[in-house]
């Protein structure tokens, strides 16, 4: 037999290694404490880490794209210059076609990205604004750390 860590009583060892050393009856009791606010606050935080890493990751990508095709026309445009007149035309063109070519799907990827992030924020908000094992306190704890981030 083995000890719970709240209430001192003896239970099977399995009972215990499954919820953290707490038995039945003070796992159920404690299920409307804190404990569980606290563990749901740390949940939803970490959710809400991710989603506004994956922001960042959506806005990177934009830049990206943007930085790239801007670096294929200049690139473009300085090869073009170095050739005769001829091929002024045809390389600054075939350096528009590229940089549209590579910057347009990168820029897009990344407006998806930022959408499919935003989309889990505004789920988080739902989840964490109808939880009713929050209380008015946590939902206003969380969702601070939310726009504060």
């Amino acid at each position: 037999m083995a000890t719970c860590k709240l209430c001192g009583s003896d239970c099977s060892p399995w009972v215990l290694e499954i919820s953290a050393g707490i038995c039945e009856k003070c796992d159920i009791a404690e299920f409307g404490s804190s404990t569980i606010s606290h563990k749901l606050s740390q949940r939803y935080s970490d959710a809400y880490t991710g989603a506004h890493a994956l922001v960042v990751v959506g806005k990177t990508i934009k830049g990206v794209g943007v930085a790239l095709a801007v670096i294929i026309v200049i690139g473009g445009c300085a090869m073009g210059s170095k050739g005769g007149r001829e091929m002024d035309g045809i390389v600054v063109g075939i350096s528009f076609a590229l940089a549209f070519l590579a910057g347009i799907p990168t820029y897009i990827l990344g407006i998806l990205i930022a959408a499919q992030s935003q989309t889990q924020l505004a789920t988080l908000d739902t989840a964490v604004n109808s939880s009713r094992h929050l209380t008015d306190d946590d939902v206003g704890k969380i969702l601070f750390k939310r726009f504060s981030l």
